[in-house]
C-alpha cells in the first residue's frame, strides 16, 4: 500500500515538472527573424514581441538626448525594414554593423523596437 502511495505521488511530481518545464520553455522563447523574412510571417508578428535582425544600412533621424527618437533602416538580402526606437542606443549603433531589435511590427510595416542589440566585431581593432 504504501509503495502504490509512493508511485501515485511520484508520478504527479513528475507530470507537474514536465508541465512547468514546458510552459517555461513556450513563454520564455522569443521568435526570431531577419530584415528578408519579417514580412512572409503575416499578422503573427504585429501580435507579438518578435527580434529582428539585419545590417544597419541608414540612419534617418536621431542623435542629441539620451532619450531620442531614432528611425533607421535594417537591411537583409536587399530587403528593408524601417525601425523606429526610442531611447540610448549603443556604442557600435554605425551604418554597416549587425544589429538586433525587439519589437513588433505595427500596422504600416514599420517596427517599433523596445530594444537594440549590436554585434560585437569578431576581430578587435584599435582605433585609428
Amino acid at each position: 500500500m504504501k509503495k502504490k502511495r509512493f508511485i501515485i505521488v511520484g508520478v504527479i511530481a513528475l507530470a507537474g515538472l514536465v508541465y512547468i518545464v514546458i510552459t517555461a520553455f513556450q513563454h520564455g522563447t522569443t521568435p526570431y527573424y531577419t530584415a528578408s523574412t519579417i514580412f512572409q510571417q503575416g499578422a503573427s508578428v504585429t501580435q507579438e514581441t518578435v527580434r529582428v535582425s539585419g545590417v544597419l544600412s541608414a540612419i534617418t533621424q536621431g542623435g542629441g538626448t539620451s532619450n531620442s527618437q531614432w528611425q533607421f533602416v535594417l537591411t537583409d538580402s536587399g530587403k528593408d525594414l524601417p525601425v523606429a526606437y526610442q531611447g540610448i542606443v549603443p556604442d557600435a549603433f554605425k551604418t554597416g554593423n549587425t544589429l538586433m531589435v525587439e519589437g513588433r511590427l505595427d500596422a504600416a510595416g514599420v517596427f517599433q523596437a523596445q530594444s537594440i542589440i549590436t554585434k560585437c566585431p569578431s576581430k578587435y581593432e584599435p582605433a585609428k
